[in-house]
């Protein structure tokens, strides 16, 4: 058989969860430069919509009335409404979902915490039945959440939930012992700010250092105070407040948006021009967004009744968006903006099509997803809307540092928004390159410096945090001195493994990554089809019933390359044989350099 270059595409397999991690396009050629592979589809893309850098969209979970499914990622019958959901860099995404059935007693409902991430996770704490989860939860870096549990009257109370020891506790904030807390915010080092409710009076406080501390007091709590009412504030990673203040006694003529620092002082990031008579602006949306920066992003009525998208740090301020009927964002939805630590801002608009997300910095405006829009879901291609006028999106959108945006919207079938599938959380990927990558492995051999001065590493078993291969039982190293031929480099297709059952990665950056895949038969007259094997990395088969003989034949290279869209973390490449188990001779997983 004649060795040559073929290409082929292997389409898409049907999978159970979205935004797979692997591309599909399959191309020849093992020792070409590591990462010039060509451009291939994807799994889990938004199938309508603007052109724009969030083609990778993954379904968490998905909730529904019992009557119509039951749902996914969440036990059956569980029910979110008008919820934020919340993302941290490592993509590990959390929600309270409001109504989770009492295993015993279907009747009785628990308020729940879910937790989760790359399109994983569940349940991970829940209330008592009489519980409420009366307020949006905040993630931290670590993946530890805050969260607040009511007994449904006007009192709640403070947790923490350690994702390391996968257990929820309840947080003492003594000497600051408010009746209730709104809006826990837990930051990196594990500090939590809160808006602190005292029957009338408001305060903002946090929980630092094992005790509150108390940052400012509207006038109810603290007559010498200037504020005469403060509305809900953020919280950030450098131990600090913003939050918009009134000073009016209608708590409406007069506001203003300002930081707070744990020592009692404080700054104006903007103000109405009520307050400054020299600003641009005469009202601002009650809730915004704060970064670690001391950035706030915020949505604010301009003099001109104009309303615009502002980023202020109290001295650089701009207009990110102005939204105009004859524009791309029409109106901004009455919800509040998100920021992460790079400026970029992620918020709910109108525009030509409906309601959409966009981000927005300096220099760009992306449309991320929006009303009518395709995506895939684990019931099969979806639709985000509604079967009526009411919003196809709950709550505000989060973003992280990379741009990923996690958000909630109300879904039906392609075609038919008469059929129920219930509410979503997706998150919405933003396209980014990985750090320059390349791991080379002699499959079943020794350390070898190829004829291009590649090296390529002696195989060894997988340990954590580290990379190598998986095996049920034992593995088995081969090797032959035969002649292999179609390469320039026979002696890394003269050593090979199997018995083994996959190949893992750790700690593999996001980004989009060639894997080229060697093997070779080391009999010259193999019979085709006596080994027939595939290769899946997650739920996607990127290499189907895979025949080095039908390929290439006997004692010749078979060359292959794979494009995937990696999520960050752990690589792996499961093995599975039809008729005898797999075989690879060669490995090398590098970053695609153009595509």
């Amino acid at each position: 058989m004649k060795v040559g270059t073929r290409t082929r595409l292997i389409g898409q397999s049907s999978a159970r969860s979205v935004g797979l991690v692997a591309a599909c396009g399959l191309l020849v050629g093992l020792l070409s430069p590591p990462g010039s592979a060509a451009a291939a589809s994807v799994a889990g893309q938004v199938l309508a919509g603007e052109a724009s850098s969030y083609t990778q969209v993954e379904l968490q979970a998905r909730s529904n009335l019992l009557v119509n499914d039951n749902g996914y990622h969440l036990p059956p019958g569980s029910q979110f409404n008008s919820i934020t959901p919340v993302i941290n860099d490592a993509g590990q995404v959390a929600f309270r979902v409001q109504l989770v059935p009492d295993q015993v007693d279907p009747s009785a409902y628990h308020p729940g915490l879910w937790h989760g991430g790359h399109g994983d996770g569940g349940i991970v704490y829940t209330g008592p039945t009489d519980a409420l989860a009366d307020t949006d939860v905040s993630i931290n870096a670590s993946g530890d959440v805050a969260f607040t549990l009511s007994s449904g009257g006007t009192d709640n109370s403070l947790y923490r939930y350690d994702a390391s020891t996968r257990t929820a506790t309840r947080v003492g904030t003594s000497p600051v012992l408010p009746n209730s807390y709104r809006d826990p915010q837990i930051a990196t080092a594990g500090d939590i700010g809160f808006q602190a409710n005292f029957g009338g009076g408001r305060a903002l406080a946090a929980y630092r250092g094992g005790a509150g501390v108390v940052y400012a007091s509207d006038k109810t709590l603290d007559p010498g105070s200037p504020y005469t009412y403060i509305y809900t504030p953020s919280y950030n990673s450098a131990g600090q407040f913003a939050a918009k203040v009134a000073t009016s006694d209608d708590y409406v003529t007069k506001v203003e948006l300002r930081l707070f620092n744990a020592d009692g002082s404080s700054k104006r990031i903007l103000a109405n021009q009520a307050t400054d008579p020299a600003s641009p602006y005469k009202a601002f949306n009650n809730s915004f967004a704060f970064n670690d920066a001391g950035t706030v992003a915020v949505i604010a009525t301009r003099v001109d009744n104009k309303r615009v998208l502002v980023r202020s740090d109290g001295t650089t301020t701009t207009e990110l968006v102005v939204a105009d009927p004859q524009a791309t964002v029409r109106d901004f939805e009455y919800f509040r903006p998100a920021i992460n630590n790079a400026g970029q801002v992620a918020f709910r608009a109108v525009d030509a099509q409906g309601q959409a997300i966009y981000v927005s910095d300096d220099d760009s405006l992306v449309r991320v997803v929006g009303k009518a829009d395709m995506v895939e879901t684990d019931l099969g291609v979806g639709q985000i809307g509604q079967h009526d006028s009411s919003s196809v999106f709950g709550g505000a959108p989060s973003i992280n540092s990379h741009g990923d945006v996690v958000f909630t919207a109300a879904l039906h079938p392609k075609g038919n928004n008469q059929v129920e599938w219930g509410t979503g959380v997706f998150v919405a990927y933003a396209a980014r390159s990985a750090p320059p990558y390349t791991l080379a492995i002699n499959v079943g051999g020794g350390e070898y410096v190829d004829a291009a001065g590649q090296k390529w590493e002696a195989d060894h078993p997988y340990s954590a945090g580290g990379w190598g291969y998986v095996a049920d039982k034992k593995a088995k190293a081969e090797s032959t001195q035969k002649d292999i031929a179609g390469t320039p480099d026979a002696a890394l297709f003269q050593s090979r493994l199997t018995k083994f059952s996959s190949y893992r990665i750790d700690d593999l950056p996001a980004g989009t990554y060639a894997i080229d895949l060697g093997f070779a038969e080391f009999q010259q007259n193999v019979k085709l089809g006596s080994r027939v094997f595939s290769v899946r990395i997650g739920d996607q088969v990127v290499l189907k019933d895979h025949d080095v003989a039908v390929e290439v034949g006997g004692l010749a290279a078979d060359q292959q390359q794979v494009v995937v869209e990696h999520r960050g973390g752990a690589l792996v490449l499961e093995f599975s044989g039809d008729r005898t188990d797999p075989i690879l001779n060669a490995l090398r997983i590098s970053t695609v350099t153009s595509r």
